[in-house]
């Protein structure tokens, strides 16, 4: 067998550069504030670009998408609340929102779809699971309570 080649191994106490710890290398425990100033309220605002949604086309795919999502999840989600998440998720995702529309109006309509979907799912499953309090007093009085 070929003896090993490379690097000798150290041992720990070798190892060890900094005996004062991880602190040593950050240059010692002085705390540098600084106060960063915006023009925006919440970091929602700083993060999203809303100059897409300003496209009239952009408009029509995002409502058009809405009312589909509307149609689907009618018992979560109304059409008017579904465009303006629409909106909302073309401004938080602007570069995904951007190439999916370079691709297509059908691109960007599946793109804002899967938004829709993805947000109102989970949501819709566990309603439409739940019974209404008119089902459940018919259910009890017909076992006689």
């Amino acid at each position: 067998m070929a003896a090993r080649q490379g690097r000798r191994r150290r041992s720990r106490a070798d190892r060890r550069r900094h005996q004062q710890g991880p602190r040593a290398r950050e240059g010692g425990s002085e705390l540098n504030i600084i106060e960063i100033t915006n023009a925006h309220d919440t970091a929602e605002q700083a993060s999203a670009d809303w100059s897409l949604t300003y496209d009239p086309e952009v408009q029509r795919i995002a409502h058009r998408a809405a009312r589909k999502a509307g149609d689907q999840y009618g018992n979560t989600l109304e059409v008017e609340d579904a465009y303006q998440e629409a909106l909302l998720a073309i401004a938080m995702r602007p570069s995904a929102a951007r190439s999916a529309y370079e691709t297509g109006a059908g691109a960007l309509y599946w793109w804002i779809g899967q938004r829709l979907r993805d947000a109102h799912l989970t949501e819709a499953r566990h309603r439409s699971k739940a019974k209404s309090w008119e089902v459940n007093q018919a259910a009890l009085e017909a076992q006689g309570y």
